[in-house]
């Protein structure tokens, strides 16, 4: 399993090729925010079917919404989730996968 922003799905959605993420890491968790950002706000775009449809690509709530706050407001609302969502499933061994380096920082400085 893998934690996800949305970055990485549009990417290999845009080149068809969304399977490799299902693949490698079985099933695809999203938080909320990302999957608003695909269902809600993105009708139509790559990737916003697979997420709608998919039983692979799950979304969940983060839990703990104060952690969210620490993080540097230059993030989108979808990383900063994502990061938290997956340090909340840390205990699963679940990865953060995140196309944005400030966001990959973001989650070392809080550990």
């Amino acid at each position: 399993m893998i934690v996800s922003d949305s970055g990485p799905i549009i990417a290999f959605s845009r080149v068809g090729r969304l399977d490799i993420l299902k693949r490698l890491f079985g099933y695809v968790i999203i938080p909320d925010a990302v999957y608003e950002e695909f269902v809600v706000m993105g009708k139509g775009r790559p990737g916003e079917p697979e997420v709608r449809q998919s039983e692979w690509i799950q979304h969940r709530s983060v839990r703990n919404r104060e952690r969210i706050d620490r993080f540097s407001q230059s993030l989108h609302e979808g990383e900063r989730d994502a990061i938290s969502l997956a340090r909340e499933l840390a205990k699963r061994r679940c990865s953060s996968t995140n196309g944005e380096a400030g966001a990959q920082r973001q989650t070392w400085e809080l550990r």
